[in-house]
Order: C-alpha cells, then structure tokens, then sequence
C-alpha cells in the first residue's frame, strides 16, 4: 500500500461511528418539535363537539357543527386544483390499461376453471 492510498480518521479519540456530540441539549429539541398549533375557536369547538354525541348535543350544537363541516367542504371543492391535460391522460391510460389485464387474467382463469372441469366431468379424456 503507497502513501497515497492510507486511510486516515480525523475524528475524535473514542468516538463512535454516526454519533455527533450535541451542541443544544434534547429537550429544547424536542420542546420545540412539540409546540402546540395554533387554531381558531371555532376549529376548537368543532373538534370539541365531534366528540360528544348526537344525542347528547343541543340543536345550536349541531346546528353550529353542521354549518363549520359544510364551510370546510364547500372550502376543500372550491379549493381544488384542476388536472392538468397530460395527468387526466396518464390516469385515464393507466386506468384502461389496468382494467384490460384485470379482464385478460378473469377470462384465462375462467377458461383454465372450465377446462379442469369438464375434464373432471368427461371420464377417459
């Protein structure tokens, strides 16, 4: 082995192979991996109120409930990005193709099935 081949280390003495010495303690880590979100009260009155019940809800409840999941529908369909030409191309030829080996492998498995039976059913063949 030349001198242009050794293999040196520059890490530190007793260290091990993927640890890294810290320089932030774990807990201001993970106190900040784990901040609460802020949401508005009627999002948090909507997750309070499909805990309870139906039957245990008054009628401004489910009234309040039902207008806040109708409001984040109509939000979610009114928000949707049109498919692009060559997307809904590629999602139609795949679904063609899928539904053509689909029927291909029905009508072989069918065939071998009738095939087995009625060899079953003819004796001597």
């Amino acid at each position: 082995m030349t001198d242009n081949e050794s293999l040196e280390h520059y890490g530190k003495l007793g260290m091990h192979w993927g640890h890294r010495n810290a320089k932030t303690s774990m807990s201001s880590i993970t106190s900040s991996i784990h901040k609460p979100k802020q949401v508005s009260e009627d999002y948090a009155q909507k997750q309070k109120l499909k805990k309870k019940k139906i039957y245990e809800m008054s009628n401004s409840e489910l009234q309040t409930l039902n207008n806040r999941l109708q409001l984040e529908r109509s939000y979610k369909d009114l928000s949707k990005q049109d498919v692009s030409a060559g997307r809904k191309y590629v999602n139609d030829v795949l679904s063609n193709s899928s539904k053509q080996v689909v029927s291909n492998l029905a009508a072989k498995g069918m065939s071998k099935g009738l095939d087995i039976l009625l060899n079953k059913a003819i004796p001597g063949k």
